[in-house]
């Protein structure tokens, strides 16, 4: 379900899709209209620099960052850092500091 999606990472025309408690899987050949339309919605998801779809409730913002933890394909749990960009700061806090 969409609850568990850490993240989506856009790499190569390719989709890999991140999760709190599950390793990742890879869906071929679809671009982030693709999960609207399947039901992930756009006031839960967060699309931050062209290539991520961010898990709003699972993503905090800190020291300039955005930290969204999730699970590698070995089962290990980390988080991803994203650096953002001072143009981007104004908005990722009305995203992510409701």
């Amino acid at each position: 379900t969409p609850s568990e999606v850490s993240f989506i990472l856009a790499e190569n025309g390719n989709h890999k899709i991140y999760f709190i408690n599950h390793k990742p899987i890879e869906i071929a050949d679809k671009n982030f209209d693709y999960f609207k339309q399947i039901g992930f919605p756009e006031d839960k998801f967060y699309l931050f620099v062209r290539k991520y779809l961010l898990n709003i409730s699972l993503t905090t913002f800190e020291d300039e960052k955005l930290l969204t933890p999730y699970m590698l394909d070995t089962g290990e749990k980390k988080i991803e850092k994203n650096k953002v960009p001072p143009d981007k700061r104004r908005e990722i806090k009305n995203v992510f500091l409701k």
